[in-house]
């Protein structure tokens, strides 16, 4: 999946993981840096653990294929990681094949 600097332009590749139980997608704080992306503010969210945290949003474009997802708000994330969440997957159609691991994007 691609990440754009609404502002910049600028683009990074990036392997999200799938997160069901994610409302917003998060994105490393790293990748935001780099790319120029300032904060919009701080919003209270419920971390992994269920823990109440306040943690920045951003605002970026993605796409995935010929998905193009503008002005979606992405929370910032300490780790490495960055999760999907269903603020994107609900525009898709997707299909989960466990047997062959593949997950189908119509």
């Amino acid at each position: 999946m691609t990440l754009i600097s609404p502002v910049t332009d600028e683009r990074q590749q990036i392997v999200f993981r799938i997160d069901t139980g994610a409302d917003m997608t998060v994105v490393p704080r790293s990748v935001l840096i780099e790319l120029k992306i300032g904060s919009r503010g701080h919003l209270l969210v419920a971390d992994y653990d269920s823990r109440m945290v306040y943690s920045s949003y951003h605002v970026v474009t993605l796409l995935l294929g010929k998905h193009r997802f503008k002005d979606v708000e992405v929370i910032a994330a300490e780790s490495d990681t960055a999760y999907l969440g269903l603020d994107v997957l609900n525009q898709l159609r997707l299909t989960h094949d466990g047997p062959n691991k593949t997950l189908i994007l119509h």
